[in-house]
């Protein structure tokens, strides 16, 4: 999750600046949070049913390589409403990888401590992951553009599938009572 959300991390703290960086402005940033939320929700909802289906480890490697290919077409010198269209590939990523880590945590954590591994979880992944990728991002931008850090950005993630095809061992997450 740490690896997976430095990559992820990266993408999400500067992919409204490159919609701006192609000319795009608030109303094009706006459309692609849009179109993004709008995937997910979906993949949300029906996320259970492709969890039972294709295993903890299908639905989470399909999340990291979705926002991969999303971080490849950031680096493409492209128009605002492209990037925007892109974006929805970040939407089925991020229902994917979150579903697949907490019906992971689910099924691996004891019930009594189910409060505790989700926190972890989220104080990891969307904290400190989050921070190290917007500080080094940041620089790599600044000193760069935007090219190279949305292509590591994908290569961080897309290098992410095999350590979660190794370490998540859950097929699916049973249930907890």
């Amino acid at each position: 999750s740490l690896l997976a959300n430095l990559g992820a991390g990266i993408f999400y703290a500067y992919g409204s600046l490159r919609i701006q960086e192609v000319g795009g402005n608030a109303a094009a940033v706006t459309l692609a949070s849009t179109i993004s939320a709008t995937v997910e929700i979906p993949f949300f909802l029906l996320g259970g049913a492709v969890a039972l289906r294709f295993g903890m480890r299908g639905v989470y490697s399909a999340g990291l390589f979705a926002p991969c290919l999303c971080s490849f077409g950031y680096a493409l010198d492209v128009s605002p409403l492209t990037l925007g269209v892109i974006r929805a590939l970040c939407g089925v990523g991020f229902a994917c990888t979150l579903l697949g880590s907490v019906l992971t945590i689910r099924a691996i954590v004891p019930l009594a401590l189910q409060a505790t591994g989700q926190a972890l979880f989220q104080a990891v992944s969307f904290g400190l992951a989050v921070s190290v990728a917007s500080i080094f991002g940041g620089v790599l931008y600044g000193e760069l553009g935007a090219t190279p850090l949305f292509l590591l950005s994908g290569l961080i993630l897309i290098g992410s599938i095999p350590f979660a095809w190794r370490i998540l061992r859950v097929d699916a997450a049973p249930a907890t009572s």
